[in-house]
């Protein structure tokens, strides 16, 4: 057993537990679904939907620059009645100036097309012309915004690039159409919608992945708490086996703990019989030196109650009823020495049951409690947890408290104290009877649990020696607390849950 405690004692207390590297895991699946996300927000920003929107948005702009520009060309030269193309010309070329691949001009039905500019062309040389196969599609485009008066947006889509066109009209006097137009590729925008539909995959299953992780931690956890309740449980005797969980790994674990559980069962089963037996021997030894003394504590009851009689016959009737309560106080005890005889011959037999105990406590101070008063003695309770309950033989702890506490008000002066404590510590209870008298003798002490071992001539000695009885009876101990004022007894018993 000694091993074993080195044992244990030396093994590495792990600082990380598995629920941990779990939980960094899932925490790393999170970061990259953060990072899927983002990067599918960058690719939905260069579709074609969005090219589309974020292209007439530009156009639109450049439409309404195009007309400003006229506006304030008209209020630095007032002068002018009527713009020439190059004049319109001009003021387009530096409204498109950045817009790349934006053309446009002004139109009205009495003038066509004029001012026409394309300052970003890419081809060689300077382009100056409308494009003749947009030429009657943007003319009625503008009319129908000089006739609406609004801006006007049309969008064509082909296979490879789409056209917007935006027309819009100029302010008084002039009461022109500006149209501005640019191309769009297709191709590229198709390429990052296929791109997003799979990087949306991808997002799928990354988050798949870390609810699954998530879930699989949560069950582990579930898994190892329950283990742990149940081994817990085993250092009570009361564990069940272990259900298994489906999972190959943890139930190879989980049988060799059910196996563990089956054999220290029985070890345990062996120890509380060898316990018994060897409970059984002791009481036997010392019902060998109980003979001797019963005839003496007998023979000296009886010789008293011979006197008393042989004196009441030969005296008055006054005295002879004293002489008669004299006798019935020794009958008294003679019968209480045969009741405690008989007490610690006969095995006690636990009978379980849930107790209260800080009631428990209270009931027996309660009972107490006259004769203390009587005598100038308080009696005390202290119950560490108000809901303390444990399972006990109820009958069986009234006689040890009761003989706990009648030799503790026997002992203790007027004006002291006897204090009942009950606290519990792990698995067991613990239950200490502290009184403020002289103390125990320490040459008594040794001897003091040993049958008709008693400090009071008028005693018998056998309350502390059942005490202790009904103590191991319950798979606890009795013992003396060594104390610097009074006597201190303490017993511990396990605190079974059922």
């Amino acid at each position: 057993m000694a091993r074993c405690r080195v044992y244990l004692e030396a093994m590495p207390i792990a600082t990380r537990s598995i629920r941990v590297h779990l939980t960094l895991v899932w925490i790393a699946f999170f970061v990259m679904a953060g990072a899927v996300a983002a990067l599918m927000v960058v690719i939905w920003r260069q579709g074609s939907e969005v090219q589309l929107a974020r292209t007439e948005a530009g156009l639109r702009t450049a439409c309404s620059t195009i007309a400003q520009r006229l506006v304030a060309f008209r209020a630095q030269h007032a002068e002018v009645d009527a713009l020439t193309a190059r004049d319109l010309s001009l003021l387009t070329q530096l409204s498109l100036y950045n817009y790349p691949g934006v053309e446009g001009s002004f139109w009205s039905p009495e003038l066509n097309f004029v001012g026409y500019a394309f300052p970003t062309y890419e081809g060689g040389g300077v382009k100056t012309d409308v494009p003749s196969a947009e030429g009657s599609r943007l003319a009625a485009l503008s009319a129908r915004a000089l006739e609406e008066g609004k801006p006007i947006v049309e969008r064509g889509q082909g296979l490879r690039e789409a056209v917007v066109t935006v027309a819009c009209v100029t302010a008084p006097p002039d009461r022109l159409a500006i149209w501005v137009m640019t191309r769009l590729a297709l191709q590229t925008a198709g390429a990052l919608n296929d791109l997003l539909v799979g990087v949306g995959l991808l997002l799928g299953f990354v988050v798949l992945s870390g609810l699954w992780l998530l879930g699989l931690s949560m069950r582990w956890s579930r898994l190892f708490a329950t283990t742990e309740r149940a081994l817990d449980e085993l250092g009570n005797g009361s564990a069940a086996p272990l259900a298994s969980t489906g999972l190959a790994e943890m139930d190879r674990l989980i049988e060799a703990l059910n196996r563990h559980s089956v054999r220290l069962t029985a070890a345990r089963q062996e120890q509380t019989r060898l316990t018994q037996l060897a409970a059984q021997n002791d009481r036997l030894t010392a019902l060998g030196r109980m003979a001797a003394g019963i005839a003496h504590e007998v023979r000296n009851p009886l010789g008293a109650m011979r006197l008393r009689a042989e004196n009441a016959i030969a005296a008055s009737s006054g005295r002879g009823a004293d002489a008669l309560k004299a006798i019935l106080t020794q009958i008294d005890r003679l019968e209480r020495l045969l009741s405690d005889l008989m007490a610690y011959a006969q095995p006690i037999l636990v009978q379980r049951s849930r107790v209260d105990v800080p009631e428990f406590l209270a009931d027996r101070a309660d009972e107490w409690r006259e004769r203390a008063s009587a005598s100038g003695i308080e009696i005390e309770i202290s119950c560490e947890e108000p809901r303390l309950s444990c399972s006990f033989d109820r009958a069986q702890m009234i006689r040890l408290v009761d003989n706990l506490v009648g030799n503790a008000l026997r002992h203790t002066p007027r004006e002291g104290r006897v204090v009942l404590m009950a606290a519990q510590d792990g698995n067991s209870l613990r239950l200490d009877v502290i009184d403020s008298g002289p103390g125990i003798e320490p040459a008594l002490a040794a001897t003091l649990f040993e049958p008709f071992v008693t400090g009071r001539p008028e005693g018998v000695g056998l309350g502390l020696a059942i005490a202790r009885e009904i103590a191991a009876a319950h798979g606890g101990t009795l013992e003396i607390v060594p104390a610097a004022t009074g006597a201190h007894f303490r017993m511990t018993v396990p605190c079974l849950a059922s």
